[in-house]
């Protein structure tokens, strides 16, 4: 019977390795995935693209980026005046139909529809 319990021990032991070894692969492929696109990805936006904050909340669902005025899509939650901003999609001068924006505070996304007219960037007069 010794030899047989030693046996079921030793399978135990193979069975436990090879569960962490499948376990240790699996993290090391996320770390990977995180490592060569994740990460550089938001690098890439964070200083490629320029932060940019939320100069004003307008009438009507609009906001005031980089002295543009920009209309929300849908009433975006959590865009506070002064909170940094990047733009997933279009651009910040308001060369675009639509843009998309990452609220880098709160993580949150909103829909953009690029601008009619360009304000002056402190006074929202129009330029």
């Amino acid at each position: 019977m010794g030899g047989r319990n030693q046996q079921l021990q030793e399978d135990v032991k193979a069975l436990k390795y090879n569960e962490f070894m499948t376990q240790h692969k699996l993290y090391r492929r996320i770390l990977l995935v995180l490592f060569t696109f994740v990460f550089p990805t938001l690098l890439t936006v964070c200083l490629a693209a320029g932060v940019y904050t939320i100069g004003k909340r307008l009438p009507h669902n609009r906001l005031l980026i980089n002295g543009v005025d920009f209309s929300m899509h849908s009433v975006c939650l959590n865009f506070t005046v002064g909170y940094p901003i990047v733009f997933l999609e279009g651009n910040p001068y308001g060369d675009c139909e639509n843009a998309e924006i990452l609220n880098l505070r709160t993580k949150d996304q909103c829909s953009l529809e690029c601008p009619a007219r360009v304000l002056m960037p402190d006074t929202g007069k129009s330029a």
